[in-house]
């Protein structure tokens, strides 16, 4: 018989010791889970560097193919007036009031040119454009920096539906254009303007300008504004109508200048920006293109006695606007915040010039970048001025 049947209750099953960890199993636990935290954290903190980065390297390649293209797009333009090339001579100026220094030279003196910011009000020298320039005060100038100074026909160019000046030897009539909607903006009333063929033209001030229901846009040429409500030309006989060419004066500048802007560390941030005429006036302030532009720096390739460009900066001796016939522009792009690890120690060559951090005893206000922790890249191209050309080819 079983014990049970015996009325004797089953022996108890033996116990199992219970036992957790020990203290050095646990503190090797709690090393193992700190070692694979920091090591997440890690890669965590290496992604998110990567990626602020490759954003701010992404960020400054567009910016500045932007910067660069514009600038370079308007150089290639400098001194356009038709079909005539500026080397044979400038467009004679009919205007009596015009942003030249020397109205007898005309394109041959304002094409192109260069200054250094000497001050954020001072450039130096300062742009030849007569005495009513006057350096932009909306935004204040990087000192040391360098401003391009452009000036130009219009790309976007009117054809006249009749000749003018039919009636000589008085020359008069008024010019009235096919396709006028596109180019009412451009020759307003006011404005100036070139008309051209491809043997001469003239710089003149329109002083009236009207679209009729046809879209013929017809323009005026008073006198007061001008010498006289006449032409020096009769413009489009004897078949030559589709050669002459009305467009409207462009004067362009380029200057690095400060937002106003801070970063997280209190930088200041800069910018590229662009001013049309009129220069002194409030309500056509210079308009921002770019963010992180830190230096602007132009070297302008003149053509001596021998066939070789020599590249001088602006201010130089031996600058000539009609000797130019190429121009080299660097730019230097920062990122908006601090991600890199060290202070920048690197010396950027920005046009054949270089520089290099704050501090270094060779340089000077503008021939500098601070040196910080943003990052940064320097970008360079090299424009044909190509309305010089001596060829005639373009």
């Amino acid at each position: 018989m079983s014990e049970q049947a015996n009325g004797h209750p089953p022996p108890a099953a033996p116990r199992r010791r219970q036992s957790g960890l020990s203290l050095i199993e646990l503190l090797i636990a709690m090393a193992m889970g700190l070692f694979l935290i920091a090591g997440m954290v890690a890669v965590f903190s290496g992604n998110k560097r990567s990626t602020q980065l490759n954003t701010a390297v992404s960020t400054m390649q567009e910016n500045a193919r932007y910067a660069l293209d514009r600038m370079a797009e308007d150089l290639r333009m400098a001194g356009f007036q038709g079909c005539s090339s500026l080397a044979g001579g400038s467009v004679r100026v009919a205007a009596t009031s015009v942003p030249m220094n020397d109205p007898a030279r005309g394109l041959l003196d304002t094409a192109v040119f260069g200054s250094r910011v000497s001050a954020a009000n001072a450039w130096t020298p300062p742009p030849p454009y007569g005495p009513d320039f006057s350096v932009p005060a909306a935004v204040p100038g990087i000192p040391g920096t360098h401003a391009l100074s452009l000036q130009f026909g219009s790309p976007q160019t009117g054809r006249m539906d009749r000749p003018v000046g039919i009636d000589s030897p008085s020359k008069s009539g008024d010019v009235r254009l096919l396709d006028g909607a596109d180019l009412e903006r451009d020759l307003a009333t006011g404005n100036l303007a070139i008309i051209s063929d491809c043997i001469g033209g003239e710089l003149f001030r329109i002083t009236q300008s009207s679209l009729d229901a046809q879209g013929r846009l017809t323009v005026r040429h008073g006198a007061g504004a001008n010498r006289s409500g006449a032409f020096d030309a009769i413009y489009g006989e004897n078949g030559t109508l589709g050669e002459v060419r009305v467009m409207s004066l462009n004067t362009h500048l380029y200057f690095v200048g400060d937002t106003g802007l801070k970063n997280q560390q209190g930088d200041t941030i800069r910018a590229l920006y662009k001013q049309t005429l009129p220069f002194g006036d409030p309500d056509n302030p210079p308009s921002e293109l770019v963010q992180g532009v830190e230096n602007l720096r132009l070297s302008f390739g003149i053509r001596g006695a021998g066939r070789s460009l020599r590249y001088v900066p602006p201010g130089h001796v031996d600058f000539r606007v009609e000797n130019v016939r190429a121009v080299r522009v660097g730019i230097l792009m920062s990122s908006y915040e601090h991600i890199a690890d060290e202070d920048d120690r690197t010396v950027y060559m920005l046009a054949g010039q270089p520089i290099g951090p704050a501090g270094d005893a060779q340089t000077q206000p503008g021939d500098a970048h601070p040196g910080d922790r943003r990052f940064r890249l320097a970008f360079n191209t090299t424009v044909k001025v190509r309305n010089f050309r001596e060829d005639g080819s373009r």
